[in-house]
């Protein structure tokens, strides 16, 4: 099917699904949502005047609508980049928007099906499959090309792949969003165990310190990302690197029945099996358990415990599975512009001068996800933070995304991740006696139909 033949079936889809990929949103994309939502009424009436200006004065206007990647403090850090760029560059003006994450797929559905694009935005690391899918995204294979041209696309290699989908850069790398295990070194220490390198022995750890009062790990099944986390570092997901549905794989197996022996065990708590992210982390944050698989942004809950409990926290290396891997996982987020713009050279400066120009909004607005742009990891914002060093150092640079084995995304990974499918496997896993297989069965199944459904984006 050509684009032209599915712009307004994937449209119709696209819609048929928003509510899904709204849960995955609040899900480990990078982003704080605490307090952040679109402007209010008086930055409004200043970015009406500032068009109205613009056009009085004939400069080129982008519209660029930005995704809220922390809380209120980064809104306003990223509000003052943009007025820095206008005042570096007279004859552009460029317009900031903040999308909130709730709605967010429908507010640029309906904008773009009715005409009313932004040139440039930020996004979820899915859209832009989406969005190009439609006939909707402005291919950046010259910006890219640019960039690697200068030396100044030093970006982690699996970001670099990421946004490619048949044969166009379909979105610049932005930011990462890794996911790690926190562990309570003092605990360990107290106990005589060595920290874990392997399956066994994390599950060794977990048994030693578990009395029924403590437990060796917290888990929530709510959300996506413990499961994921483990799946990714046996080197499986649930797709193979055709693209095909593969949850049914001896990985996969290995995997849930490890998540069955943590229950098994009695390693988590009862009612992991329904457990929040918020639950998970408020049992390690009151002492409760000495291990948790989570975001990488939890270390600002960890922080806010005091200095104390800072101090006897550290970050997993990656451990080695059975199969060998040793991988983690991370959301990949990116930067796009739109065919609809009227002025695509200056949308594709824009984004450029982003990339590069962005120091602030980690130094001032605590962005929690990290630049895709490894040059930036040299500000003390990285290297004075023990947690944020050593994701740097251990995490990113074995993490990939969740199309793991495929290394671009496509379209259907926008469902398969917004439909929770892990967070089914992991309930069931957890909270149920129903036979691995049949779980395994039951998710790929619905693998299947959203592949059926949305494809691979490949023409």
């Amino acid at each position: 099917m050509r684009r032209k033949t599915v712009k307004k079936l994937f449209s119709v889809l696209l819609a048929g699904t928003m509510a899904l990929s709204l849960a995955a949103c609040g899900d480990g994309s990078g982003k704080d949502t605490e307090k952040a939502a679109v402007p209010e009424t008086a930055a409004k009436e200043e970015t009406e005047a500032a068009k109205t200006k613009a056009s009085e004065d004939g400069d080129v206007v982008l519209e660029f609508w930005d995704m809220p990647w922390g809380s209120v403090a980064y809104q306003e850090a990223a509000q003052a980049l943009v007025k820095r760029f206008n005042e570096e560059h007279p004859g552009i003006t460029v317009n900031y928007t903040s999308v909130p994450w709730d709605g967010d797929y429908q507010t640029f559905n309906v904008a773009i099906t009715s005409g009313n694009a932004p040139d440039v935005s930020t996004g979820s690391g899915y859209s832009p499959f989406q969005f190009d899918a439609m006939g909707e995204i402005l291919p950046l294979d010259d910006l890219m090309e640019e960039m690697k041209a200068d030396g100044s696309a030093d970006f982690e290699e699996t970001a670099m792949k990421q946004f490619v989908q048949n044969g166009h850069q379909v979105a610049m790398p932005w930011n990462l969003d890794p996911k790690c295990i926190y562990y309570r070194k003092d605990i360990l220490e107290e106990n005589n165990i060595p920290v874990p390198t392997t399956w066994d022995e994390l599950l060794d750890a977990c048994k030693q310190l578990s009395n029924g009062d403590f437990y060796g790990m917290a888990i929530e099944s709510a959300g996506a990302w413990p499961l994921n986390i483990f799946l990714i570092n046996n080197g499986v997901s649930f797709i193979d690197e055709n693209k095909q549905a593969a949850f049914t794989s001896d990985g996969v197996k290995e995997t849930l029945e490890y998540f069955r022996t943590l229950s098994e065990e009695k390693v988590i708590a009862p009612g992991s099996a329904g457990y929040t992210a918020a639950e998970a982390q408020k049992l390690f944050l009151q002492g409760k358990a000495a291990f948790i698989p989570t975001s990488a942004d939890f270390a600002n809950s960890i922080k806010d415990q005091g200095e104390e409990f800072y101090n006897n926290v550290e970050l997993l290396a990656p451990l080695t599975a059975p199969s060998g891997t040793s991988l983690s996982i991370m959301g990949c987020n990116g930067i796009m512009a739109y065919q609809q713009t009227e002025h695509p050279d200056e949308a594709k400066m824009f984004i450029r001068w982003w990339l590069e120009n962005s120091d602030t909004l980690w130094t001032e607005g605590g962005m929690g996800a990290f630049p895709a742009l490894r040059t930036k990891y040299t500000l003390d914002v990285f290297t004075q933070d023990k947690f944020k060093a050593a994701l740097i150092e251990k995490v990113l640079p074995v993490s990939v995304p969740l199309n793991y084995p495929s290394e671009n995304a496509f379209p259907a990974m926008n469902s398969i991740q917004g439909e929770l499918l892990t967070s089914q496997a992991c309930s069931m896993v957890l909270g149920t006696d129903k036979p691995v297989e049949d779980i395994m069965n039951e998710i790929n199944d619905k693998v299947i139909t959203i592949l059926d459904s949305f494809g691979t984006g490949e023409e």
